[in-house]
C-alpha cells in the first residue's frame, strides 16, 4: 500500500495485492480536493513499478465503476485497457464494475 500525504494529510492511496498468477490493485483514492493534479497517477506509477518487479510480464488487474470517468481516463492513460469482464458491485444494487488490464 502507498499512501500520499500533504501536510501531514493523506490525500491519496493505492493498495495492491499480489495474487497468483497476478497483481492486483484492489483500492485506489484520491481526496476530492486534490484529484486532477497528477498525485493518483504518480502514485498508481509506483504500484506499477512494484508489480514489475514481481516478476516478467506479470498481468495487473483493477475494476473499475464505468462512471468513473476520470479514473477510467487515467488507467486507460498508464496503459490499461478493459478486459470486457464485469461483475455486480455487491454494495450497490444493478451497480458493476468493469475489469481492466495492464501488461509490462
Amino acid at each position: 500500500m502507498w499512501i500520499a500525504t500533504v501536510e501531514g494529510v493523506a490525500v491519496d492511496m493505492v493498495a495492491v495485492s499480489r495474487r497468483t498468477p497476478e497483481v492486483r490493485i484492489f483500492s485506489m483514492w484520491v481526496h476530492p480536493e486534490h484529484r486532477g493534479n497528477g498525485i493518483g497517477g504518480r502514485l498508481l506509477h509506483m504500484a506499477l513499478a512494484w508489480a514489475q518487479g514481481q516478476g516478467p510480464r506479470i498481468p495487473v488487474l483493477l475494476d473499475v465503476h464505468p462512471r468513473q470517468r476520470a479514473a477510467l481516463h487515467m488507467y486507460r492513460k498508464k496503459g490499461f485497457r478493459l478486459t470486457g469482464k464485469q461483475e455486480p458491485l455487491p454494495h450497490t444494487r444493478g451497480e458493476v464494475a468493469v475489469e481492466m488490464r495492464w501488461m509490462p
